[in-house]
């Protein structure tokens, strides 16, 4: 519902409101869901992460080499999983190639 223009503005205690009992097991659902996301990608391209890799990216010319990494700190995709190589952050579904130097 959208307020009135007479209406009070809300409580800011209001919108931050915390469940009184936290448990572990949303931080754990978190952690499980990247950890998916993580394996499924190496199952996928049959890299492990953590790895030196030469990757190439649609769009980009040559080709990108250093360790391949998760990259957590973008927004979750319905699909893939977001990955850095040294200062390069890029979604998996840009990759073209990857090949391990390990």
């Amino acid at each position: 519902m959208i307020p009135s223009a007479d209406s009070p503005p809300p409580n800011p205690d209001d919108l931050w409101e915390l469940p009184i009992v936290a448990d572990a097991s949303g931080y754990d659902r978190w952690q499980a869901e990247k950890a998916e996301q993580v394996r499924a990608f190496e199952q996928q391209w049959g890299i492990p992460l953590g790895k030196q890799v030469r990757v190439e990216l649609k769009g980009k010319e040559g080709d990108l080499v250093g360790v391949l990494k998760a990259d957590f700190a973008h927004p979750p995709r319905t699909r893939g999983i977001y990955l850095r190589l040294g200062k390069m952050a890029f979604h998996s579904t840009q990759i073209v190639s990857v090949v391990s130097l390990e």
